[in-house]
């Protein structure tokens, strides 16, 4: 009963586009594509892509205001924040502008995992920078829409 349960939702295509979009460095930006081309209604996947990857950031924001000291001590976690942290520097002058405008970017590795990590190295205000993290999350969201919506 609970295989068949299983493998009934892996048929679901919103379901899968639910899970993609929680996987990082692929989040909306693959998880958009993928509900189109495999038939689902464009709207419903965005809106189910964005709405999860909201849902992702507030919970990684969450999380990391508590575990971001305790992390630090893992050592892949302390090299991916090494690497993350000469970004930081480059994005540091131009504000949430510059945050905004990163994870605005439809590319892999500059989504909500990554924004959120770059909102903390930086110390902006929390509830500004998320803000600028959900605009730039909706912009690559509407950006890969139109891309799929030629491709597919």
């Amino acid at each position: 009963m609970l295989v068949s349960l299983v493998v009934g939702l892996l048929k679901n295509i919103y379901f899968l586009v639910f899970l993609t979009t929680f996987v990082p460095w692929v989040e909306l930006r693959g998880s958009i594509p993928l509900g189109i081309c495999l038939g689902g209604n464009s709207l419903l996947v965005f809106t189910i892509a964005l709405l999860t990857n909201f849902f992702l950031a507030a919970i990684l924001l969450l999380v990391l205001k508590f575990l971001f000291d305790f992390l630090k001590r893992f050592h892949l976690f302390s090299k991916y924040l090494k690497k993350r942290e000469k970004f930081a520097k480059k994005i540091e002058p131009y504000g949430l502008v510059g945050l905004f405008v990163f994870v605005s970017l439809p590319l892999p590795g500059s989504g909500a995992y990554s924004g959120v990590i770059l909102l903390k190295l930086l110390g902006f205000n929390e509830k500004k920078g998320f803000l600028a993290i959900c605009l730039g999350l909706l912009t690559a969201g509407i950006l890969v829409l139109l891309l799929t919506k030629r491709i597919c």
